[in-house]
């Protein structure tokens, strides 16, 4: 008789660029954890509509590995922002526990679009342009350019970061007790300290050592519009063959320098501040953190 295929104990559903695979790599050395063990499967996103993981099967085989005496956990960043998620973890893992990691809103939006650059899914070679382009696709307007990212709110680089109606689902379907919320900068100043209290929600031994992980240096992308035709030659059926598909990799990588990516413009970051004032407030009613003091402070 087959074993019984097991779900997943818990979640990370975001944010994204909010430090959900540092925590995913500290997962990966908690012997009282399993995760998935490559970059490639990270991001299975099954209990989403857009992307992922179709088949429950395939999805519950990448946990077959895990012990008896493991919790299993995903992490998937495409939950906090996919309106269907909450509810459907919930009527398929109704006791799972949810942690979401959420970063300075301003700062998130423009290291996602960075991201985006850096891999060749944004055609976009301004950050302002990208933020014009996103008001067209919430009107649903036809963009110029073919949205290569099969996630489409990974183009979403404002609307993702309002963060009060993401975080109130999963608070509206599992209980605040349910839902542990991470401040990324907290995170990233005292990490040990941030583990310790994400290994007590989970119930898991706290006192396993863990030496702290570098975090990860972002790079800049010297011609956006040739990352974005080396992307979509990738994804075309050119890319199937495993020649050109290296030699794709190699003129991206070349692509990319290690300086750092530009400042985000002043007059943008001033807007998108404002923009996103009245959705901080809420959110600091609503999770009792004080978010508003610490991004606006």
């Amino acid at each position: 008789m087959a074993a019984l295929m097991r779900q997943p104990d818990f979640f990370v559903v975001g944010a994204a660029k909010s430090g959900t695979t540092a925590l995913w790599k500290y997962f990966q050395k908690h012997p009282d954890v399993f995760v998935t063990d490559t970059i490639e499967a990270k991001e299975l996103g099954y209990y989403s509509n857009q992307y992922g993981v179709s088949s429950k099967s395939e999805y519950l085989s990448f946990f077959k590995n895990a012990e008896p005496d493991q919790l299993i956990g995903e992490v998937c960043h495409v939950y906090l922002t996919s309106n269907e998620s909450a509810d459907w973890i919930k009527q398929e893992v109704p006791n799972a526990k949810i942690i979401i990691m959420l970063r300075n809103p301003v700062e998130r939006a423009y290291s996602l679009y960075n991201w985006m650059i850096m891999h060749g899914y944004e055609y976009q070679n301004s950050f302002e342009k990208a933020l014009e382009q996103e008001k067209l696709l919430f009107q649903d307007k036809k963009p110029k350019h073919q949205l290569l990212h099969r996630f489409r709110k990974n183009y979403h680089y404002f609307n993702s970061g309002k963060y009060y109606e993401q975080v109130k689902r999963f608070y509206d379907f599992f209980g605040k007790a349910n839902v542990l919320v991470i401040e990324y900068d907290n995170f990233n100043k005292n990490q040990i300290r941030s583990l310790t209290r994400i290994f007590e929600f989970l119930k898991i031994d706290k006192t396993h050592d863990i030496s702290e992980l570098k975090t990860n240096e972002s790079n800049r992308v010297k011609s956006v519009l040739l990352q974005y035709w080396l992307r979509k030659l990738y994804l075309s059926r050119y890319g199937i063959n495993p020649r050109v598909k290296q030699l794709i990799n190699t003129i991206m990588s070349k692509n990319i320098t290690k300086k750092k990516p530009k400042k985000i413009n002043e007059d943008t970051k001033l807007k998108l501040r404002d923009n996103y004032k009245e959705d901080v407030q809420k959110l600091t009613q609503l999770t009792g953190i004080d978010f508003y003091k610490k991004w606006y402070d």
